[in-house]
């Protein structure tokens, strides 16, 4: 059977039932903490035309700001102000015709990697529509 409660009980609680039990307080403690995500994720398309600076459109952030850019044929760097964690950040770029060559994650500024044709040689715009997703593990 539900319980129900008059609107505006509990400001009348906050003033004149001061040893009652507050069912608000009580359900709120009862329930258990939202678990923490095992990760935060960078997840965005990205396109790159000739030979400017990739573009991504981001589709979820909750690592905080990042950048890409273009290095030289086919050598990009996805920047960041310290957010990659060492031996816990991942990445992919999916689906993808061709080869990515990625850099070890050595620094928590950088993650480094390079696009290659069929023929095994840097290539720019190879990065169409790509999905790029970062992944840094707690």
């Amino acid at each position: 059977m539900a319980t129900f409660i008059k609107t505006g009980f509990w400001e009348k609680a906050r003033k004149g039932y001061k040893e009652w039990l507050n069912l608000d307080e009580l359900i709120q403690s009862l329930a258990p903490p939202a678990p923490e995500p095992a990760y935060k994720v960078y997840v965005a398309i990205v396109t790159q035309s000739g030979s400017t600076n990739p573009v991504a459109t981001v589709l979820e952030n909750t690592i905080g700001a990042i950048t890409i850019i273009r290095g030289g044929t086919g050598q990009y760097a996805i920047n960041s102000s310290g957010l990659f964690t060492i031996d816990k950040t991942t990445f992919d770029i999916t689906p993808f015709q061709g080869f990515i060559k990625q850099g070890s994650i050595s620094s928590p500024n950088i993650i480094p990697f390079e696009t290659r044709n069929q023929a095994g040689s840097n290539s720019d715009g190879l990065l169409t529509a790509k999905k790029l997703e970062i992944r840094v593990y707690n």
